[in-house]
């Protein structure tokens, strides 16, 4: 891990972990400038065939959420299944202000740009889960790159100034 002070601005985490057909290694990057935090998983394949993995990228709140958005502020049905749309690049949690917490964004995305997640939401609004099947030919890498911010917006539907910094030509 680096921290502020040692040399350079980035603080950064990497984990990783071995099984017995594949390797995974996830950076973490606490991006002070854009205030901002990057998820980088690799899966690498170290076995002599085909892998098809589900990757599941969880995530808890102490409080329930007032609603669920796509990208621009557009409201996501509340029944199962979520669906983003096509253009959505990312998944928006707004709270209620009463409740004194700041929205959480995802941006959502992989290394290929097609990759898109199923959005499971917990019946108590409190629990979202991102799952991914990823086929991984045998000696072949694959990676799912994530943002999480944090943001007080006066309006949901501001999320797309706020996510700006962080897109290159439109695209995550």
């Amino acid at each position: 891990m680096r921290e502020p002070g040692t040399g350079g601005e980035r603080v950064d985490l990497r984990l990783e972990e071995a099984r017995p057909s594949y390797a995974i290694s996830r950076d973490l990057w606490f991006d002070t400038g854009r205030s901002g935090v990057r998820v980088f998983d690799v899966i690498r394949n170290t076995g002599n065939a085909e892998l098809r993995l589900t990757v599941v990228l969880r995530t808890t709140y102490p409080f329930a959420w007032q609603s669920l958005h796509g990208t621009g502020g557009r409201v996501l049905a509340s029944a199962a299944p979520l669906r983003l749309d096509p253009a959505d690049v990312s998944l928006g949690v707004h709270f209620s202000p009463s409740d004194g917490r700041h929205d959480t964004f995802f941006l959502l995305g992989s290394e290929k740009g097609g990759q898109r997640p199923e959005v499971k939401a917990s019946a108590n609004s409190r629990e979202l889960v991102f799952l991914y099947t990823i086929a991984i030919p045998a000696g072949e890498s694959r990676s799912l790159l994530h943002w999480v911010l944090q943001r007080n917006l006066p309006e949901v539907s501001q999320d797309t100034v706020a996510l700006v910094p962080f897109l290159q030509r439109g695209q995550l």
